[in-house]
């Protein structure tokens, strides 16, 4: 997690639980108490953070708005389009 709170990136569930735990103890919050907030089961929130088989997207989105984050997709950058744009500044 960066300075202003933004996680850097996430690529696998593993990175995701790991990113919802980090939020979780931030705030200071049991899981009981985020699944509370976000109307989901202890469960669910256990789940999220062990990056288990079968967490619904519903309780995803519940437990990132109780923290106080959302979900924004955005295109991913691969290296042959980086080099592209960079190469775009070099022509004539």
């Amino acid at each position: 997690m960066d300075h202003e709170g933004r996680i850097k990136e996430i690529t696998s569930e593993d990175d995701l639980g790991r990113a919802i735990r980090e939020l979780r103890r931030a705030r200071r919050m049991t899981q009981q108490e985020l699944a509370e907030r976000a109307g989901v089961s202890r469960g669910c929130i256990s789940g999220l953070e062990r990056a288990a088989y079968g967490t619904s997207t519903t309780g995803l989105l519940a437990v990132l708005g109780a923290l106080g984050y959302e979900l924004d997709l955005h295109p991913r950058v691969v290296q042959s389009d980086l080099d592209e744009y960079v190469a775009s500044f070099a022509r004539p």
